[in-house]
């Protein structure tokens, strides 16, 4: 019974982000970041209908190659040699594990987001078909401090609300292995150094939810959930393999080190499912593809960091 109830609680602080942000758009320091969305993409007929699905299904199973590339380095003189610290505990640079494996299969992702986004940006551009406007990536600097601001402000908030469920009821919001909880002073230095990468991965993503599939004729629901499999297709895919073949044969599909990879990775799941939601929310709140990535990489990267291991910290 109190899983259940952590659960309905931690689907209630998920379903508090955006009504967060938009609160904090109407303070007067923030409300010049609203803007409006840009115009959508034409709709995919004919050879783009192809390029479209086609390129859908390329992304997860690049994807799913990047987890076996990752599962394959972990616990090995390669890895140890990129995250010495993550294996032996010998720096303050990315001591956390479990995140360290995330993160190393989310630079092998963002590698391919910005290849393939290139591609087809380039071929589009060229035919006349997307548009700087699309992308809403343009901004100026004073308007990125103030959505940095912006960013940490709903961040803030949201851990307070944690703090004080923790201070009042000795809680957190939780169900399983994933949690939103409270973390000491230390882990915000671990967080600093993961969270870049988590940014630049949603950031791209952001891009390609909010130009590349947000397309004429196909209804916002349909288009989210499309973008959510997508993102989150490469580690399902390892999961159903991992624990469908116990279910068939008794007997995991990946042994050795190699299942604590996978439940590392399968833990990001829900994360990447939701994340499109989040994007395009924010996105139609500001016209632009910088604040939802930055809210939703530093909560993720928060709740990784503050539920894993650190080796090493300053503090």
């Amino acid at each position: 019974m109190k899983e259940f109830f952590n659960l309905a609680a931690l689907v209630g602080l998920l379903l508090l982000i955006v009504p967060l942000g938009e609160l904090f758009l109407s303070v007067p320091c923030f409300a010049g970041l609203r803007g409006t969305e840009g115009p959508k993409a034409p709709a995919v007929t004919g050879k783009r209908k192809t390029i479209f699905w086609g390129g859908i299904v390329l992304n997860a199973a690049i994807s799913y190659i990047a987890v076996l590339i990752t599962i394959k380095l972990y616990l090995t003189d390669s890895y140890a040699a990129l995250f010495p610290n993550s294996m032996l505990g010998g720096s303050h640079t990315f001591s956390a594990t479990g995140v360290s494996v995330i993160w190393f299969w989310m630079l092998l992702n963002t590698i391919w987001l910005i290849i393939w986004f290139m591609i087809n940006y380039r071929r589009d551009k060229a035919a006349g078909i997307c548009t700087p406007d699309m992308l809403g990536h343009r901004i100026s600097g004073k308007a990125l401090l103030q959505t940095i601001a912006f960013a940490a402000c709903v961040l803030g908030a949201v851990y307070a609300v944690v703090w004080f469920f923790k201070w009042a009821f000795n809680t957190d919001f939780r169900f399983w292995a994933v949690a939103f909880k409270t973390f000491n002073v230390g882990k915000l230095w671990t967080w600093l150094i993961y969270f870049p990468l988590f940014f630049v991965f949603y950031f791209v993503y952001s891009l390609f939810v909010n130009g590349s599939l947000r397309v004429e004729g196909m209804s916002e629901k349909k288009n989210l959930l499309l973008a959510g499999i997508g993102n989150a297709a490469g580690a399902l895919i390892a999961v159903i393999l991992q624990y469908g073949c116990v279910i068939a044969t008794g007997h995991v599909f990946y042994n050795n080190a190699d299942w604590i990879s996978i439940y590392w990775i399968g833990l990001c799941i829900w994360q990447l499912f939701l994340a499109p939601y989040y994007l395009r929310h924010f996105y139609k709140l500001t016209g632009k593809n910088w604040a939802g990535p930055l809210v939703i990489a530093s909560l993720y990267t928060m709740c990784a960091v503050a539920n894993t291991v650190i080796a090493n910290t300053w503090f």
